[in-house]
């Protein structure tokens, strides 16, 4: 779908600030309000507008330690693999899955205290998902230098 000028001033006002009141929206891009509140709606009801997503300060947070497991996954069962995504989905310290293609099948993001919190996080996927983790390889993320900016899709 193509947006509009207006449709892409919204966005990017959303994109740096998510929290935005429609009156803001309104005064930043010069939009009277009525359409604004109108063109959010459009925007949600044609699946394009799914959600705003916090940048959160892990670290602030107690979890200074970011780690990326990225796995191969053994098996060719897709119930397990779906019984591992849904453990993920909903296991606290994971704050990111995705399922990849290339040489890894996911992608996992974990959120940690310390080396020793991190170490008890992968034994407890190990232990229930061991069977169906065919390798996985371990990096620690140091910086996000770009967070799903989607800008220069507009």
């Amino acid at each position: 779908m193509k947006l509009d000028a207006k449709d892409k001033k919204i966005l990017e006002c959303l994109h740096e600030s998510g929290r935005a009141k429609v009156s803001e929206l309104s005064k930043k891009t010069k939009i009277q309000r009525d359409s604004i509140k109108y063109r959010l709606q459009r925007l949600v009801s044609r699946n394009i507008l799914r959600g705003l997503l916090p940048r959160v300060n892990y670290t602030i947070l107690g979890f200074p330690l970011l780690y990326r497991i990225d796995v191969n996954i053994a098996s060719s069962d897709l119930e397990k693999e779906t019984q591992l995504l849904g453990f993920l989905e909903f296991f606290p310290r994971v704050v990111y899955v995705e399922k990849i293609t290339g040489k890894w099948d996911l992608s996992i993001v974990i959120a940690a205290k310390t080396n020793h919190d991190f170490d008890d996080v992968l034994k407890e996927i190990r232990s229930k998902y061991g069977d169906i983790i065919k390798d996985y390889e371990i990096s620690t993320i140091s910086r996000i230098v770009k967070w799903w900016d989607y800008r220069g899709l507009l």
